[in-house]
Formats: structure tokens, C-alpha cells, sequence
């Protein structure tokens, strides 16, 4: 199972969330206080509580959906438009923009290190997307 699969304890996800939303540089997070999984459920359902997830407002995610299935784009037309809507995110909503772009790149590096945490791309898109997503995929 991979990192982001095992279950952490109730209690110490619940105390790591209260801590990090109290005051998140005061927490005490350390091996000795929480275990890896503890942790990994702790940011999964952070990110699925938020009161807008990360990638903005519903329209922003309308219209990435939009992009996907558009046949008619192309490579740099999707690239140019991906930016704009990043740029856009930085401007409105920076703190969802620095923590997108934290997690995409936490995401990466997760994947990149498959072989010792059995984790793939394609499991961490599915734990994620929720809540990268999260308001607008239960709708």
C-alpha cells in the first residue's frame, strides 16, 4: 500500500489539524509525535475541508474541464491558456495559488520516489483531485 493508502490514527490526525490550524509554526510535528500516515491523512483532508479548493472558483474549474475536451486546442493554445488561469489564481487568490503550487510539486516528488512509497502518479491524481477540486467534484 502506498503512503497516501494507510490510515493514520483518528486521534493524532485529528490533534495534527487542530495544531496546524491554531497556529501551523507551532505545531509539533515530529516522528516521535506523528507517523508519516498520520500526517498524509492530516493534508488529505485539510485540503478536502477547505471552503474553496485550490484551484479557485467554480469557474476556473469549468473552464480547465472545458480545455481537456476541447479537440480543437492546441499544445501551446492549452499552455497559454493554463497560464493565464494560474495567473489569474496568483492575482485573486495567492494563498491558494502558493499552496497549489506546493502540492503539485509535493505531488511530483511523491511520484518520482514510486519504488519506496507505493505511491504512482495515476494514485495520487485520484487522492488528490478531490481535493485540489473538492467543492466542485461532489457537485
Amino acid at each position: 500500500l502506498g503512503i497516501y493508502r494507510q490510515s493514520g490514527f483518528e486521534t493524532k490526525v485529528k490533534q495534527l489539524l487542530i495544531e496546524c490550524l491554531e497556529d501551523p509554526f507551532a505545531s509539533s510535528l515530529t516522528r516521535d509525535n506523528y507517523s508519516e500516515h498520520d500526517v498524509a491523512n492530516a493534508l488529505k483532508r485539510f485540503l478536502r475541508h477547505l471552503d474553496m479548493p485550490l484551484l479557485g472558483p467554480r469557474q476556473n474549474y469549468q473552464a480547465l474541464v472545458r480545455s481537456t475536451i476541447d479537440g480543437e486546442l492546441t499544445e501551446e493554445a492549452l499552455v497559454s491558456f493554463y497560464r493565464a488561469v494560474l495567473k489569474d489564481l496568483k492575482q485573486q487568490y495567492p494563498v491558494h495559488y502558493a499552496t497549489l503550487r506546493t502540492m503539485l510539486m509535493h505531488i511530483h516528488s511523491v511520484a518520482m520516489l514510486e519504488d519506496l512509497n507505493g505511491m504512482s502518479m495515476r494514485n495520487l491524481i485520484s487522492i488528490f483531485t478531490r481535493g485540489l477540486a473538492s467543492v466542485f467534484v461532489a457537485d
